[in-house]
Order: structure tokens, then C-alpha cells, then sequence
């Protein structure tokens, strides 16, 4: 399972990841992206990691793909 928040202010965008990052779940971070990358109002994209327990190849790419 990966849960996935999204917090965008006047300082940029954070991306906070809590869970894995692996199957079904990586292809929902992706879709998450894509729509927020036509809607972002600024250029500073900050990921949070910490609570992040696993990641596989595809999530790995997907993280790249950010």
C-alpha cells in the first residue's frame, strides 16, 4: 500500500510517500504525477521519503520519472 499526499503552497510542491512504492501502486504515483505536473504553479518539487519502506525497479523509475 502506498498512500500518497500532495501539499502545494507559494514555496513550491511536496510530494509526501508513505508505504511501498512497488506493483499496482507505482503505476498510481505516476498518474499522480502526470496530473499534477499540468497543474503545478511553480518549479520546486520536494519529495519526502522517510516513511517510505520499499521501493522496486518500476518504483524506482517512477521516482526518476519525477
Amino acid at each position: 500500500m502506498l498512500r500518497i499526499t500532495v501539499v502545494q503552497n507559494a514555496e513550491g510542491t511536496l510530494i509526501i510517500l508513505v508505504g511501498r512504492i512497488a506493483g499496482l501502486w507505482t503505476a498510481e504515483l505516476g498518474r499522480t504525477w502526470t496530473e499534477l505536473a499540468t497543474t503545478m504553479t511553480t518549479c520546486k518539487l520536494s519529495i519526502d521519503l522517510r516513511n517510505t519502506t520499499y521501493a522496486d525497479a518500476g518504483g524506482i523509475q517512477a521516482l526518476r520519472n519525477l
